[in-house]
C-alpha cells in the first residue's frame, strides 16, 4: 500500500511536469520567481519566467483547510518554497519521500536520490486515491500544464523524478494571472488541532508539553517539544512558519550531514523548564537522543538563577566586576555540564539551543564552567525549533552587502559610530588576509527609508542586510516590537511584506537591538527574528550594549565572517577576541587581530581614549538566530 502511494503521488506530478526529461537536462530554465497567483479564480503557485507565467500547481482542494492550510495558505507557503530552493540550487527535481514516517512531497537533487527538502507534507492515514483527488484532482491536457481538475491517476510501480528545468522550459505559459498577496488572507489556527508522535499516532486536543513529556519517551519527545513550540511560534506570530515534520532521526541526519559540508560537527540541545524539574534532550549526529532531567533545577529555581545572572551581566555599572560569575557557573551546571562528556566524546564544535521559555534571552556565550566561557568552546546558536530552520547549507563569503542604518534619531538615543560601522564593514581594513573587502552598498540617515530598503534589494541581490539602528523586541504582540528605520518603524508583524526570502537574505544584522529580558512575548519575537522575517540568520543583541562596543564587535565580525566555515564561528571568534582584550580602541585607532593597521577614530571616538571590551556585557548580547550556517 505503502509504494503504491508513492507512485500515485508522484504521477500527480507526472502529469503536472510531463514531457520533463527524467535524466538530463534540455537547456537553461528561464530564470523564475515563484510566486502565489489567482488564475480563474484558483489560488496557484506561478513561475514567472521570460517567456511569461508559468503555472506549477493549483490549489484546487480544501484537503488542508482543517489544520489551517486554505488553499490560499497552501498557494503562498509553498510558492516561497519553490523559491528558496530554486535560490539555493536545489530544486532540480521533484520527488516524493518519507519523512518522520509521513508521505511528503520533496525535491532532489537527482534522479534517484533522497529528499533534500519538503515541499509539504500529506496526510497518511487517508487513502491514496482519495488523497489525490481531494488534493489536486488531475486532469491530462496535450500541453502539459500544471495541475488542474477532472480526469484519472496511472498505476506506475516505480516513482518519478520530474526535471524542474525542462518543465519550465516546456510547459506553456499564461495569461490573466494576479499575484495574491498574504496580507489579506486571514490567519487560521495552524497545526494546533493534530499532535503526532514519532511512532505515527495522532491525537486531537494534545496535551500541553509538561503532560506529554511525561508519557513518552526520549525519541517522542523531540517530537513533542517541536510541536509544542512551532504551535507557540505560530500562534504568536499569526502565520504558518513550517511545513517541515523531521523527528529526532532525520535531525539526527541532518546534523551529520551539515558536519560534513561545514566542518564544524554540530549537536543540539532542548531545554524545557518544567515545575518539577529541567528537561534536557541531547540530538547528536547519526545517533538516538539522550534525555537528561535535573529536579534541583525546577522552573522556579532556574529562572531565579537566570534573573540573577541577566541582571549582573546587563548592569553597565558592573564592567569592571565578576560579579555575574556566580549565576553564570551555576547556570552551566545545569544546561551544559550534565551533556558535557557526551559533547566531548563525540567532538562538538557547535550547539544549537533550542530553548523553553524564560530560557530564551540567557546570554549563553557568557555561561561559565569555572575556567573558561561557554563561547571559548563552542560556536553557539539560537533556534526557536530545528523545523523551523532553515538546514540548507552556504557559503556566503562571496555576497554582497547592503549596510544601512542612521546616527541621528528624533525620539532615541543617537547612535555617533554608525557611520564607522557602516564604513568599515565595506572597507578592506584587514589589509593582508584576502583581495578587496565586502562588495555591497552602504545608505546612511536620511536615505535609510523602507522605500530605500526595498528598491535596492529589487535591483541587487543582497545576500546580507546589516541595520545598524534602533530596535526593540517588547512584550505584547509582535506589532509592539520594531526597527527604527529614519521615516519609519517596521514593526514585527510587517516584516514578512518585505520578502527576505525573495531574494533571499543568508544574513540579517541588527546592530543595535534590545529586549525585554524575561518577558515571554519578548523573548519569542527574539527568538523567532529569523524564521519571522523569512531570512535564514539574524544577528541581534539581547540588550542595548555601547554604541562603541557595537562599532568594534560590528567590525571585527565581518572579517572574522571572511574565514569563517559558518557564521556562528565568525560571531564565536570576535566574542573571543573581545573577551581577551584583544580588539580595543588604542591610540585613537580601533584595533584587533583581523583589523591589520587599525581602523582610524573619528574625534569624538577617539577622544574617548583607550578602551577594552573584556566584560560579558559588550559581546555576550549578540545572538546569532536561526540557521548558524
Amino acid at each position: 500500500m505503502k509504494n503504491t502511494l508513492f507512485a500515485r503521488i508522484v504521477t500527480v506530478f507526472a502529469f503536472t511536469l510531463s514531457f520533463a526529461s527524467v535524466g538530463e537536462r534540455s537547456g537553461a530554465a528561464p530564470t523564475p520567481n515563484f510566486f502565489c497567483g489567482i488564475k480563474d479564480g484558483v489560488p496557484t503557485t506561478i513561475a514567472h519566467t521570460s517567456r511569461g507565467d508559468v503555472p506549477v500547481i493549483r490549489w484546487v482542494s480544501d484537503y488542508f483547510s482543517n489544520a489551517g492550510y486554505t488553499p490560499q495558505r497552501r498557494c503562498i507557503e509553498v510558492s516561497e518554497k519553490f523559491q528558496t530552493f530554486y535560490n539555493n540550487g536545489t530544486l532540480n527535481y521533484i520527488t516524493t519521500g518519507v519523512i518522520n514516517r509521513q508521505p511528503v512531497v520533496c525535491v532532489a537533487e537527482t534522479p534517484g536520490s533522497p529528499c533534500s527538502e519538503v515541499l509539504f507534507t500529506l496526510e497518511k492515514k487517508d487513502d491514496p486515491n482519495v488523497v489525490l483527488q481531494q488534493l489536486f484532482n488531475v486532469r491530462v491536457r496535450a500541453t502539459t500544464a500544471a495541475i488542474t481538475r477532472g480526469g484519472s491517476l496511472i498505476n506506475q510501480n516505480e516513482p518519478i523524478y520530474i526535471n524542474v528545468n525542462d518543465y519550465l522550459n516546456k510547459t506553456p505559459a499564461e495569461e490573466g494571472i494576479s499575484p495574491l498577496s498574504e496580507t489579506i488572507l486571514p490567519r487560521e489556527s495552524v497545526k494546533s488541532q493534530v499532535f503526532v508522535s514519532d511512532n505515527g499516532n495522532q491525537e486531537t486536543n494534545p496535551p500541553n508539553l509538561v503532560e506529554a513529556l511525561s508519557q513518552v519517551n526520549s525519541t517522542e519527545a523531540v517530537s513533542a517539544i517541536e510541536q509544542s513550540w512551532e504551535r507557540d511560534y505560530e500562534n504568536y506570530f499569526k502565520t504558518n512558519l513550517s511545513n517541515t515534520a523531521f523527528g529526532s532521526r532525520e535531525i539526527a541526519e541532518t546534523l551529520a550531514k551539515l558536519a560534513k559540508q561545514t566542518g564544524k560537527k554540530p549537536a543540539l540541545i532542548y531545554a524545557v523548564p518544567t515545575p518539577e524539574r529541567l528537561e534536557l534532550i541531547l540530538v547528536l549526529p547519526q545517533q538516538a537522543p539522550i534525555r537528561k532531567m535535573l529536579p534541583e533545577a525546577n522552573k522556579d529555581a532556574l529562572l531565579n538563577v537566570v534573573r540573577q545572572f541577566t541582571r549582573e551581566v546587563t548592569d553597565p555599572t558592573r564592567v569592571n566586576t565578576t560579579t555575574y560569575l556566580p549565576a553564570a557557573q551555576k547556570l552551566y551546571g545545569w544546561l551544559i555540564a550534565p551533556l558535557a562528556s557526551e559533547l566531548a566524546s563525540n567532538q562538538i564544535d557547535t550547539l544549537i539551543f533550542c530553548m523553553g521559555s524564560g530560557l530564551r534571552s540567557i546570554p549563553l556565550a557568557a555561561l561559565h564552567d569555572g575556567q573558561k566561557f561557554l563561547v571559548e568552546k563552542y560556536s553557539i546558536g539560537l533556534i526557536p525549533a530545528f523545523n523551523m530552520t532553515d538546514t540548507l547549507y552556504k557559503d556566503i563569503k562571496n555576497l554582497p552587502v547592503l549596510a544601512m542604518g542612521a546616527s541621528e534619531f528624533k525620539e532615541q538615543a543617537p547612535l555617533i559610530s554608525v557611520p564607522v560601522e557602516l564604513s568599515a564593514i565595506l572597507e578592506d581594513v584587514s589589509g593582508v588576509l584576502w583581495p578587496g573587502s565586502w562588495q555591497g552598498k552602504q545608505f546612511l540617515n536620511q536615505q535609510f527609508t523602507l522605500n530605500n530598503l526595498r528598491n535596492q534589494r529589487a535591483s541587487q541581490r543582497f545576500g546580507i542586510v546589516h541595520l545598524a539602528t534602533h530596535a526593540e523586541f517588547r512584550s505584547g504582540s509582535p506589532n509592539n516590537s520594531y526597527i527604527q528605520f529614519w521615516d519609519s518603524k517596521l514593526t514585527l508583524d510587517k516584516m514578512r511584506q518585505l520578502q527576505w526570502n525573495n531574494p533571499p537574505v543568508e544574513l540579517l544584522v541588527l546592530s543595535a537591538c534590545r529586549t525585554a529580558v524575561g518577558d515571554e512575548d519578548a523573548e519569542m519575537g527574539f527568538a523567532g527574528l529569523a524564521v519571522n522575517s523569512g531570512v535564514k540568520s539574524a544577528l541581534a543583541s539581547l540588550w542595548s550594549v555601547s554604541d562603541i562596543a557595537t562599532l568594534a564587535l560590528m567590525t571585527e565580525f565581518y572579517q572574522q565572517l571572511r574565514v569563517a566555515p559558518i557564521k556562528a564561528e565568525g560571531l564565536r571568534q570576535t566574542q573571543i577576541e573581545m573577551l581577551r582584550g584583544n580588539v580595543r580602541f588604542e591610540d585613537g585607532k580601533l584595533q584587533g587581530p583581523m583589523l591589520g593597521e587599525g581602523v582610524f577614530l573619528p574625534p569624538k571616538l577617539a577622544a574617548l581614549g583607550n578602551t577594552d571590551f573584556k566584560h560579558p556585557f559588550y559581546w555576550a548580547a549578540f545572538t546569532m538566530i536561526g540557521s548558524p550556517w
